[in-house]
């Protein structure tokens, strides 16, 4: 049985290849296409406090996020009508800041740790449905939704005992923390034909679950959080004719979530919970590539 799997998902993802070809071609019989492939540098962090209130602790952990993506869009328009495929992956990992973890107690920082980090998966996955509008300053709006999915990994953990002012260091992967971020967005979007700027704000509704897995300990930190942010698009496109142009983007994305739970895990049981909250920001520049058919 475990030998046949992998010709399995082979055949699987062979079949949906056909069908989206076969959706490609029909689609481009009878609407206006758009293909767009793309490189993004992917630039930012993801952090998240949690508080002890009755021993007056305190930890901050933050993950730098740095990669190159490769991404690539589907678009097809039926009179004023769009819908738009895009997904996107990691070509490399580029973060060569380390993860960090701070501790306090009292408000006094006690321990410091830092470690390797690894970004193992930072892909992306979005359905939009836009309305051309004709207004100036938007010709496009309408509502998009998006699933992003990222797993950190730390290793090679260098942690400061402030207090007694000793050092330990543990080899290997000490520390595993995975984010999926699901969002429902409003955008209002300028992309005219010609030469010209672009923009694009969303106001985003956020669905964010993140675990925390400490490996050496065997403890695992659960959080679900909700909640607004916004995106801020500005870009610059130039048409070569009328089928093929390029673009170069730049977008800010900033989410802050409310107080939550974090739930804490020992050999998979619920123990205890504290308060916590998580943060992402990201800068995120791009090239782009379309052709009109």
């Amino acid at each position: 049985m475990c030998r046949r799997l992998p010709h399995i998902k082979i055949i699987f993802n062979q079949n949906i290849l056909k069908y989206l070809l076969v959706f490609i071609f029909i689609s481009s019989k009878l609407f206006a296409n758009t293909i767009t492939s793309s490189i993004h540098n992917e630039v930012g962090e993801s952090s998240y406090i949690v508080k002890d209130r009755i021993n007056l602790a305190q930890a901050k952990l933050i993950f730098p996020i740095s990669s190159t993506l490769y991404g690539i869009s589907y678009a097809y328009k039926l009179k004023e009508f769009t819908i738009k495929f895009y997904a996107n992956n990691i070509l490399k990992n580029n973060t060569s800041k380390n993860n960090k973890d701070f501790d306090w107690i009292n408000n006094e920082l006690v321990i410091y740790s830092e470690s390797k980090n690894t970004i193992q998966k930072n892909r992306k996955f979005i359905l939009s449905f836009y309305k051309n509008t004709n207004h100036n300053l938007f010709n496009n709006c309408g509502i998009s939704l998006e699933n992003k999915s990222y797993l950190f990994i730390s290793s090679n953990t260098k942690q400061i005992d402030l207090k007694t002012n000793t050092e330990q260091i543990v080899l290997g992967n000490t520390l595993k923390y995975k984010q999926t971020i699901n969002k429902l967005s409003l955008d209002f979007i300028r992309n005219k034909k010609r030469n010209s700027f672009q923009y694009k704000i969303s106001i985003n509704y956020y669905f964010i679950n993140s675990e925390d897995t400490h490996i050496l300990r065997d403890i695992k930190m659960t959080t679900y959080s909700e909640g607004f942010g916004y995106l801020f698009e500005l870009g610059y496109k130039l048409n070569f004719n009328k089928k093929h142009n390029i673009s170069i983007t730049y977008s800010k994305e900033s989410f802050q979530s409310n107080i939550v739970d974090m739930n804490y895990y020992k050999n998979n049981s619920f123990y205890k919970k504290h308060p916590s909250s998580i943060k992402i920001y990201l800068n995120t520049i791009g090239l782009n590539y379309s052709y009109i058919f």
